[in-house]
């Protein structure tokens, strides 16, 4: 996102690394960049009858937004993080904008899967922490998580 602001890029695509998208879905992606009403801060990728596949696997943001709220915060580790940003870009009035692709697949937390026990318990743990970081800075919003 640094480098995007830089260098003047209007969006900047984003994706898990353990998921799928046709070619002609993407490009439906980068042409709703045009379309999308002037408050998106995030086009993301939602497949019509597997909501799981949306958890922002594919995404463009666009990066004037990002940088208007402030990015992500560095202090979360690897959870919520996404969920704190939402919720501040909501409070500009912001808004996500989610196109229908159809093609989209995520095999979801492929990488935890593969972990070792002791792995899993350590992002277990994070997740906790996270968690409990994103209640301080958002009170208002604790049922949410």
């Amino acid at each position: 996102m640094h480098k995007a602001r830089e260098e003047g890029e209007e969006w900047v695509g984003h994706c898990h690394d353990d998921c799928e998208i046709s070619t002609e879905d993407l490009l439906e992606l980068i042409k709703a960049t045009k379309t999308a009403p002037s408050n998106t801060y995030v086009v993301l990728s939602h497949h019509p009858t597997n909501p799981a596949y949306c958890a922002q696997v594919y995404i463009l943001v666009n990066t004037k937004k990002y940088w208007d709220a402030g990015g992500h915060d560095v202090n979360f580790t690897l959870y919520w993080g996404d969920v704190d940003f939402e919720l501040r870009q909501k409070e500009l009035g912001n808004r996500q904008f989610a196109v229908v692709t159809p093609s989209v697949y995520h095999e979801g937390s492929a990488t935890l899967n593969r972990n070792t026990e002791l792995h899993k318990a350590k992002h277990h743990l994070y997740f906790n922490a996270d968690k409990a970081y994103l209640k301080l800075k958002h009170p208002l919003h604790a049922h949410l998580y």
